[in-house]
């Protein structure tokens, strides 16, 4: 599992974590294997709401 570093905005694809589609819609609308990273709900809020500000 590769971290999420809040102070660089991208991880290198050899870090992610390929995760398989176990929902046949959700394979269908992304792709049986996708590469991601883990992230907790606290992290992603704080990842949108710094995004957000950022875009305005």
């Amino acid at each position: 599992m590769a971290g999420y570093d809040f102070e660089r905005p991208f991880v290198t694809a050899d870090k992610l974590t390929l995760y398989r589609a176990i929902d046949r819609g959700v394979a269908q609308r992304y792709g049986k294997q996708v590469k991601s990273t883990e992230m907790s709900n606290v992290e992603y809020k704080q990842l949108s709401k710094s995004s957000a500000r950022r875009r305005a």
